[in-house]
């Protein structure tokens, strides 16, 4: 089922589902056929896999969720279907990383709205301390920046890494 979700064979997907095959069975590394249709955005297999119970909290061997994986991708609407579908966005990998950081990161605008309305921890902060402001100055992405300065985000938090607030790091850094 995994490779036929990836590969967005939607009505493989169906038919395994028909034939009762583990909705749920993971790769080696804990990937599950949501988390790799969710990443490539394959909408209507996620829809699928989701109405037919996959875990949307599973996460991979790191920690990482179906809904961090999307948001890293930017993949927008795959994203509000698993909010909808009841995902847990302050979900954090074993580093503390969240779907959130992972959006900043790579600058998807509108996926960090999205989590940000639908209640994600704005002043979350991983291992070190870094928090997805910190992760949005770092690559310069300036609309996330002041989307997430709007939202209330702590712009005096400090990370351990080199002590740096979101300033020094957008500063220094990107």
């Amino acid at each position: 089922m995994y490779l036929a979700a990836e590969l967005d064979h939607l009505a493989v997907v169906r038919l395994l589902l028909e034939a009762e095959a583990d909705k749920n069975a993971a790769s080696q590394d804990g990937t599950t056929a949501l988390m790799a249709a969710a990443r490539h955005s394959h909408l209507e297999v996620v829809r699928l896999l989701l109405e037919a119970g996959a875990d949307k909290t599973a996460a991979k061997q790191d920690g990482a969720t179906v809904l961090m994986a999307t948001a890293f991708n930017g993949h927008l609407e795959v994203v509000r279907l698993l909010l909808e579908a009841g995902a847990d966005k302050n979900a954090a990998r074993q580093d503390g990383a969240t779907a959130l950081m992972a959006a900043a990161f790579n600058g998807h605008l509108e996926v960090v709205r999205l989590l940000l309305e639908a209640g994600a921890d704005k002043n979350a902060a991983e291992a070190n301390e870094a928090t997805a402001l910190m992760a949005a100055a770092f690559n310069g992405h300036l609309e996330v920046v002041q989307v997430l300065l709007e939202a209330g985000a702590d712009k005096n938090a400090v990370s351990r890494h080199r002590a740096a607030t979101a300033l020094i790091v957008g500063a220094c850094w990107s």
